[in-house]
Protein backbone atom coordinates (compact mmCIF):
# COMPACT_ATOMS: atom_id res chain seq x y z
CA UNK A 1 0.00 0.00 0.00
CA UNK A 2 1.19 3.34 -1.16
CA UNK A 3 1.81 6.31 1.17
CA UNK A 4 -0.87 8.37 -0.99
CA UNK A 5 -3.21 5.08 -0.53
CA UNK A 6 -2.93 5.25 3.09
CA UNK A 7 -3.83 9.03 3.02
CA UNK A 8 -6.87 8.32 1.22
CA UNK A 9 -7.77 5.76 3.59
CA UNK A 10 -7.27 8.25 6.51
CA UNK A 11 -9.64 10.55 4.80
CA UNK A 12 -12.24 8.43 4.80
CA UNK A 13 -12.38 7.02 7.96
CA UNK A 14 -12.35 11.25 9.35
CA UNK A 15 -15.44 11.55 7.01
CA UNK A 16 -16.93 8.90 8.20
CA UNK A 17 -16.24 10.19 11.95
CA UNK A 18 -17.54 13.38 10.91
CA UNK A 19 -20.69 11.37 9.45
CA UNK A 20 -21.14 9.67 12.43
CA UNK A 21 -21.12 12.94 15.18
CA UNK A 22 -23.38 14.71 12.62
CA UNK A 23 -25.87 12.31 13.38
CA UNK A 24 -25.53 11.87 16.89
CA UNK A 25 -25.85 16.00 17.10
CA UNK A 26 -29.04 15.71 14.89
CA UNK A 27 -30.30 12.84 17.12
CA UNK A 28 -29.98 14.86 20.40
CA UNK A 29 -31.56 18.05 18.94
CA UNK A 30 -34.72 16.05 17.88
CA UNK A 31 -34.59 14.98 21.84
CA UNK A 32 -33.26 18.04 23.73
CA UNK A 33 -35.96 20.57 21.70
CA UNK A 34 -34.78 24.16 23.12
CA UNK A 35 -32.00 22.39 25.46
CA UNK A 36 -28.88 23.70 23.03
CA UNK A 37 -25.96 22.66 25.38
CA UNK A 38 -25.51 19.36 24.45
CA UNK A 39 -25.69 20.19 20.72
CA UNK A 40 -23.08 22.77 21.60
CA UNK A 41 -20.38 20.11 23.00
CA UNK A 42 -21.26 17.83 20.25
CA UNK A 43 -20.68 20.12 17.49
CA UNK A 44 -17.55 21.35 18.93
CA UNK A 45 -15.99 17.42 19.32
CA UNK A 46 -16.83 17.95 15.36
CA UNK A 47 -14.73 20.68 15.38
CA UNK A 48 -11.87 19.12 17.12
CA UNK A 49 -12.14 16.28 14.49
CA UNK A 50 -11.45 18.58 11.33
CA UNK A 51 -8.75 20.69 13.04
CA UNK A 52 -6.97 17.04 13.86
CA UNK A 53 -7.12 15.08 10.94
CA UNK A 54 -5.42 11.37 10.84
CA UNK A 55 -1.18 11.34 10.41
CA UNK A 56 1.35 9.84 9.33
CA UNK A 57 3.58 8.86 12.30
CA UNK A 58 6.91 10.75 12.41
CA UNK A 59 10.65 9.86 13.38
CA UNK A 60 11.41 7.28 10.25
CA UNK A 61 8.49 5.08 11.11
CA UNK A 62 5.93 3.25 8.91
CA UNK A 63 2.97 2.57 10.83
CA UNK A 64 -0.44 5.01 10.29
CA UNK A 65 -2.95 6.04 12.92
CA UNK A 66 -6.27 5.47 11.44
CA UNK A 67 -9.56 6.53 13.40
CA UNK A 68 -11.57 4.82 15.30
CA UNK A 69 -12.37 0.76 14.77
CA UNK A 70 -16.53 -1.04 14.89
CA UNK A 71 -15.74 -1.76 18.45
CA UNK A 72 -15.37 1.50 19.19
CA UNK A 73 -18.06 3.44 17.72
CA UNK A 74 -19.11 6.91 19.19
CA UNK A 75 -22.74 6.28 18.80
CA UNK A 76 -22.54 3.09 21.10
CA UNK A 77 -20.46 5.87 23.84
CA UNK A 78 -22.64 8.40 23.44
CA UNK A 79 -26.18 6.23 23.34
CA UNK A 80 -24.48 4.06 26.97
CA UNK A 81 -23.52 7.06 28.74
CA UNK A 82 -25.62 7.56 32.22
CA UNK A 83 -26.08 11.67 31.25
CA UNK A 84 -27.12 11.44 28.05
CA UNK A 85 -29.69 8.90 29.14
CA UNK A 86 -31.32 11.23 31.89
CA UNK A 87 -31.11 14.52 29.34
CA UNK A 88 -33.40 11.99 26.81
CA UNK A 89 -35.38 11.06 29.15
CA UNK A 90 -36.15 14.87 30.39
CA UNK A 91 -34.98 13.99 33.77
CA UNK A 92 -32.30 16.87 33.91
CA UNK A 93 -31.65 19.61 31.29
CA UNK A 94 -27.56 18.68 30.66
CA UNK A 95 -24.70 16.53 30.77
CA UNK A 96 -21.14 15.99 29.76
CA UNK A 97 -20.07 13.36 28.23
CA UNK A 98 -16.41 12.01 28.25
CA UNK A 99 -15.26 10.07 25.07
CA UNK A 100 -12.44 7.63 25.78
CA UNK A 101 -8.52 9.27 25.77
CA UNK A 102 -7.09 9.15 22.15
CA UNK A 103 -10.39 7.46 20.95
CA UNK A 104 -10.25 9.93 17.42
CA UNK A 105 -6.79 9.04 16.52
CA UNK A 106 -6.65 5.98 18.12
CA UNK A 107 -5.09 3.02 15.93
CA UNK A 108 -6.71 -0.32 14.86
CA UNK A 109 -4.99 -2.92 14.81
CA UNK A 110 -6.36 -4.31 11.90
CA UNK A 111 -4.52 -1.77 9.68
CA UNK A 112 -1.50 -2.38 11.12
CA UNK A 113 1.43 -4.22 9.43
CA UNK A 114 4.81 -5.93 11.54
CA UNK A 115 7.78 -3.50 11.30
CA UNK A 116 10.90 -2.99 12.88
CA UNK A 117 10.38 -1.26 16.20
CA UNK A 118 6.56 -2.34 16.78
CA UNK A 119 6.80 -5.93 18.22
CA UNK A 120 6.36 -5.49 21.93
CA UNK A 121 7.89 -8.08 24.42
CA UNK A 122 5.11 -10.55 26.01
CA UNK A 123 5.97 -9.46 29.17
CA UNK A 124 4.40 -11.68 31.51
CA UNK A 125 2.95 -10.29 34.88
CA UNK A 126 3.40 -11.62 38.43
CA UNK A 127 6.41 -13.69 40.22
CA UNK A 128 7.16 -17.24 40.41
CA UNK A 129 7.53 -17.81 43.85
CA UNK A 130 10.80 -20.68 44.50
CA UNK A 131 10.23 -24.13 45.78
CA UNK A 132 9.03 -23.16 49.86
CA UNK A 133 10.02 -25.02 52.90
CA UNK A 134 6.87 -26.19 54.14
CA UNK A 135 6.09 -25.29 58.20
CA UNK A 136 4.90 -28.01 60.45
CA UNK A 137 5.94 -27.47 63.74
CA UNK A 138 3.03 -24.70 64.44
CA UNK A 139 0.41 -27.57 63.28
CA UNK A 140 0.97 -29.61 65.82
CA UNK A 141 0.37 -27.35 68.25
CA UNK A 142 -2.44 -25.91 70.43
CA UNK A 143 -2.28 -21.96 69.65
CA UNK A 144 -4.11 -19.12 71.25
CA UNK A 145 -3.36 -15.68 71.48
CA UNK A 146 -2.33 -13.03 74.17
CA UNK A 147 -2.47 -9.39 74.85
CA UNK A 148 0.38 -9.57 77.02
CA UNK A 149 4.59 -9.30 77.22
CA UNK A 150 4.92 -12.73 78.88
CA UNK A 151 3.59 -15.66 79.47
CA UNK A 152 3.35 -17.01 83.35
CA UNK A 153 2.15 -20.28 84.35
CA UNK A 154 2.71 -23.52 86.77
CA UNK A 155 4.17 -26.53 85.52
CA UNK A 156 4.64 -29.49 87.27
CA UNK A 157 7.56 -30.58 88.67
CA UNK A 158 6.98 -34.09 90.33
CA UNK A 159 3.99 -35.93 91.41
CA UNK A 160 4.27 -38.26 93.94
CA UNK A 161 0.54 -40.56 93.80
CA UNK A 162 -0.41 -41.42 97.55
CA UNK A 163 -3.85 -43.08 97.01
CA UNK A 164 -4.14 -46.59 98.18
CA UNK A 165 -7.33 -48.00 100.07
CA UNK A 166 -8.30 -47.26 103.63
CA UNK A 167 -9.79 -49.23 106.39
CA UNK A 168 -12.18 -47.60 108.31
CA UNK A 169 -10.94 -44.77 110.58
CA UNK A 170 -7.58 -45.00 108.88
CA UNK A 171 -5.74 -41.77 108.39
CA UNK A 172 -5.88 -41.30 104.41
CA UNK A 173 -2.49 -41.24 102.46
CA UNK A 174 -0.79 -38.03 101.22
CA UNK A 175 -0.19 -36.94 98.01
CA UNK A 176 2.41 -35.15 96.65
CA UNK A 177 2.55 -32.31 94.22
CA UNK A 178 5.00 -29.84 93.43
CA UNK A 179 4.20 -27.02 91.50
CA UNK A 180 6.98 -24.28 90.02
CA UNK A 181 5.95 -20.80 88.34
CA UNK A 182 7.44 -20.63 84.56
CA UNK A 183 7.65 -17.19 82.87
CA UNK A 184 7.72 -17.43 78.83
CA UNK A 185 8.85 -14.02 77.33
CA UNK A 186 7.15 -12.95 74.07
CA UNK A 187 9.87 -12.25 71.52
CA UNK A 188 9.94 -10.63 68.28
CA UNK A 189 10.61 -12.02 65.04
CA UNK A 190 11.68 -9.60 62.59
CA UNK A 191 13.42 -8.93 58.97
CA UNK A 192 13.20 -6.22 56.54
CA UNK A 193 14.56 -5.22 52.92
CA UNK A 194 14.47 -2.27 50.61
CA UNK A 195 13.17 -1.42 47.37
CA UNK A 196 12.98 1.60 45.32
CA UNK A 197 9.88 3.23 45.61
CA UNK A 198 9.18 3.87 42.04
CA UNK A 199 9.22 -0.12 41.43
CA UNK A 200 6.47 -0.63 43.84
CA UNK A 201 4.36 2.10 42.69
CA UNK A 202 5.02 0.51 39.34
CA UNK A 203 4.99 -3.22 40.19
CA UNK A 204 2.26 -3.81 42.75
CA UNK A 205 3.11 -7.86 42.03
CA UNK A 206 6.32 -7.03 43.77
CA UNK A 207 5.19 -6.00 46.90
CA UNK A 208 2.98 -8.76 47.15
CA UNK A 209 6.49 -10.92 46.27
CA UNK A 210 8.72 -9.31 48.84
CA UNK A 211 5.54 -9.36 51.41
CA UNK A 212 5.30 -13.34 50.84
CA UNK A 213 9.09 -13.92 50.56
CA UNK A 214 9.16 -11.73 54.05
CA UNK A 215 6.56 -13.99 55.89
CA UNK A 216 7.80 -17.22 55.12
CA UNK A 217 11.38 -16.07 56.51
CA UNK A 218 9.74 -15.06 59.64
CA UNK A 219 7.99 -18.65 59.27
CA UNK A 220 11.31 -20.30 59.26
CA UNK A 221 12.88 -18.30 61.99
CA UNK A 222 9.72 -19.03 64.03
CA UNK A 223 10.29 -23.06 63.58
CA UNK A 224 13.38 -23.17 64.19
CA UNK A 225 12.72 -21.68 67.49
CA UNK A 226 10.00 -23.67 68.51
CA UNK A 227 11.60 -26.71 67.78
CA UNK A 228 15.32 -25.44 68.80
CA UNK A 229 14.96 -22.30 71.07
CA UNK A 230 17.78 -22.37 73.49
CA UNK A 231 15.56 -20.64 76.37
CA UNK A 232 18.29 -17.88 76.71
CA UNK A 233 18.34 -14.13 76.62
CA UNK A 234 15.69 -13.17 73.66
CA UNK A 235 15.28 -17.07 72.41
CA UNK A 236 12.28 -19.13 73.16
CA UNK A 237 12.48 -22.53 75.12
CA UNK A 238 12.11 -25.06 71.99
CA UNK A 239 10.51 -28.86 72.25
CA UNK A 240 13.91 -30.04 71.84
CA UNK A 241 15.80 -28.05 74.42
CA UNK A 242 12.76 -28.02 77.23
CA UNK A 243 11.68 -31.37 76.91
CA UNK A 244 13.16 -34.53 77.98
CA UNK A 245 16.26 -36.14 77.20
CA UNK A 246 16.01 -39.84 75.74
CA UNK A 247 17.20 -42.59 77.46
CA UNK A 248 16.13 -46.24 76.66
CA UNK A 249 13.71 -47.56 78.70
CA UNK A 250 15.69 -51.12 79.10
CA UNK A 251 18.16 -52.80 77.85
CA UNK A 252 18.01 -53.52 73.63
CA UNK A 253 21.00 -54.51 71.59
CA UNK A 254 22.18 -52.51 68.52
CA UNK A 255 19.21 -50.72 67.92
CA UNK A 256 18.23 -49.62 64.48
CA UNK A 257 16.24 -46.10 63.77
CA UNK A 258 13.38 -47.76 63.72
CA UNK A 259 13.86 -49.62 67.27
CA UNK A 260 15.06 -46.42 68.54
CA UNK A 261 11.71 -44.79 67.82
CA UNK A 262 9.81 -47.64 68.89
CA UNK A 263 11.92 -47.64 72.24
CA UNK A 264 10.98 -43.65 72.10
CA UNK A 265 7.55 -44.00 71.83
CA UNK A 266 7.36 -46.60 74.81
CA UNK A 267 9.20 -43.68 76.96
CA UNK A 268 6.19 -41.73 76.32
CA UNK A 269 3.94 -44.79 76.89
CA UNK A 270 5.35 -45.09 80.72
CA UNK A 271 4.80 -41.53 81.24
CA UNK A 272 0.98 -41.97 80.62
CA UNK A 273 1.21 -39.83 77.13
CA UNK A 274 0.51 -40.64 73.66
CA UNK A 275 3.16 -39.88 70.90
CA UNK A 276 1.45 -37.55 68.24
CA UNK A 277 4.11 -36.90 66.27
CA UNK A 278 7.65 -37.68 65.59
CA UNK A 279 9.66 -34.83 64.16
CA UNK A 280 12.91 -36.00 61.80
CA UNK A 281 15.43 -34.60 59.44
CA UNK A 282 14.62 -35.42 55.71
CA UNK A 283 18.29 -37.67 55.74
CA UNK A 284 17.08 -39.79 58.78
CA UNK A 285 13.42 -40.56 57.22
CA UNK A 286 15.25 -41.40 54.15
CA UNK A 287 17.65 -43.94 55.77
CA UNK A 288 14.49 -45.02 57.37
CA UNK A 289 12.73 -45.73 54.58
CA UNK A 290 15.55 -47.47 52.56
CA UNK A 291 16.43 -50.28 55.53
CA UNK A 292 16.56 -53.49 53.62
CA UNK A 293 16.50 -57.17 54.93
CA UNK A 294 18.54 -59.59 54.07
CA UNK A 295 16.91 -60.53 50.43
CA UNK A 296 17.35 -56.87 49.67
CA UNK A 297 13.45 -56.05 50.04
CA UNK A 298 12.70 -52.95 51.70
CA UNK A 299 11.58 -53.32 55.34
CA UNK A 300 9.39 -49.75 55.77
CA UNK A 301 8.60 -48.87 52.46
CA UNK A 302 7.27 -50.18 48.92
CA UNK A 303 8.71 -47.69 45.79
CA UNK A 304 5.77 -49.08 43.52
CA UNK A 305 3.34 -48.15 46.25
CA UNK A 306 2.18 -44.53 47.87
CA UNK A 307 3.71 -44.55 51.17
CA UNK A 308 1.91 -42.87 54.34
CA UNK A 309 4.97 -41.29 56.21
CA UNK A 310 4.27 -42.94 59.46
CA UNK A 311 6.27 -45.18 62.09
CA UNK A 312 4.76 -47.82 64.82
CA UNK A 313 1.70 -45.98 63.75
CA UNK A 314 2.74 -42.28 64.44
CA UNK A 315 2.93 -39.73 62.08
CA UNK A 316 6.34 -38.57 60.71
CA UNK A 317 6.69 -34.79 60.27
CA UNK A 318 9.91 -34.15 58.00
CA UNK A 319 11.51 -30.72 58.01
CA UNK A 320 15.10 -29.61 57.97
CA UNK A 321 14.52 -27.45 60.79
CA UNK A 322 15.37 -30.62 62.73
CA UNK A 323 18.98 -31.28 63.39
CA UNK A 324 20.25 -34.55 61.31
CA UNK A 325 20.68 -37.28 63.50
CA UNK A 326 18.51 -36.43 65.98
CA UNK A 327 14.81 -37.19 66.47
CA UNK A 328 12.01 -35.28 68.79
CA UNK A 329 8.36 -37.40 69.43
CA UNK A 330 5.79 -35.69 72.00
CA UNK A 331 2.06 -35.74 72.95
CA UNK A 332 1.81 -32.45 70.96
CA UNK A 333 -1.84 -32.03 71.95
CA UNK A 334 -0.88 -31.68 75.63
CA UNK A 335 3.27 -30.62 75.69
CA UNK A 336 3.33 -26.90 75.26
CA UNK A 337 0.84 -24.09 73.69
CA UNK A 338 1.92 -21.50 71.35
CA UNK A 339 0.71 -17.95 72.57
CA UNK A 340 0.39 -15.41 69.48
CA UNK A 341 0.99 -11.64 70.87
CA UNK A 342 0.95 -10.16 67.38
CA UNK A 343 0.11 -11.61 64.07
CA UNK A 344 3.29 -10.72 61.00
CA UNK A 345 2.57 -7.52 59.87
CA UNK A 346 4.06 -5.03 57.28
CA UNK A 347 5.37 -1.64 57.64
CA UNK A 348 6.37 0.75 54.76
CA UNK A 349 9.16 3.56 55.70
CA UNK A 350 11.97 5.52 55.01
CA UNK A 351 15.98 5.79 57.27
CA UNK A 352 18.76 7.39 57.17
CA UNK A 353 18.62 9.04 53.64
CA UNK A 354 16.20 7.36 51.94
CA UNK A 355 13.88 9.75 51.18
CA UNK A 356 16.81 11.39 49.14
CA UNK A 357 17.16 8.43 47.11
CA UNK A 358 13.54 7.86 46.69
CA UNK A 359 13.98 4.37 48.42
CA UNK A 360 11.57 2.74 50.95
CA UNK A 361 12.13 -0.03 53.33
CA UNK A 362 9.59 -2.79 54.06
CA UNK A 363 9.71 -4.72 57.52
CA UNK A 364 7.66 -7.52 59.01
CA UNK A 365 7.62 -8.57 62.03
CA UNK A 366 5.33 -10.53 64.71
CA UNK A 367 5.88 -11.55 68.40
CA UNK A 368 5.08 -14.97 69.66
CA UNK A 369 5.93 -17.39 72.75
CA UNK A 370 5.83 -20.95 73.77
CA UNK A 371 5.04 -22.43 76.79
CA UNK A 372 6.26 -26.07 77.33
CA UNK A 373 3.77 -27.37 80.43
CA UNK A 374 4.83 -30.90 80.47
CA UNK A 375 8.58 -31.45 79.50
CA UNK A 376 7.57 -34.83 80.45
CA UNK A 377 5.67 -35.46 77.19
CA UNK A 378 8.07 -34.42 74.65
CA UNK A 379 11.01 -36.68 74.31
CA UNK A 380 14.30 -35.96 72.27
CA UNK A 381 17.70 -37.81 71.24
CA UNK A 382 19.95 -38.61 68.69
CA UNK A 383 20.16 -41.64 67.14
CA UNK A 384 23.24 -44.32 67.74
Amino acid sequence: MTLHTKVNKMDDYTQQIKTELARIAADVTRGLGSNRTQLEQLQARLLDVEQHQPHVLGGGGYGVSYGLGAQDDLAAIVAADEGFQLVASGRTRDTKITLPANSINRPRAAALTTTPGLVQPDRQSGFVLPNLRRLTIRDLMLTTTTDSGSIEYLRETSFANGAAIVSEGSLKPESSVVLTPQVAAVVTIASWTSASEQILADLPALKMYLDGRLRHGLGLAEENQLLNGSGVAANMLGLTVGGTAYAAPFTYATPTKLDQLRLCIDVLELANFSATGIVLHPNDLTAIELLKDTTGAYIKSDPAAANHRTAWGVPIVCTSAQVAGKFTIADFGVCGVIYDRAAPTLEVGRANDDFLRNMVRLRLESRVSMALLLPSAIVSGTFT
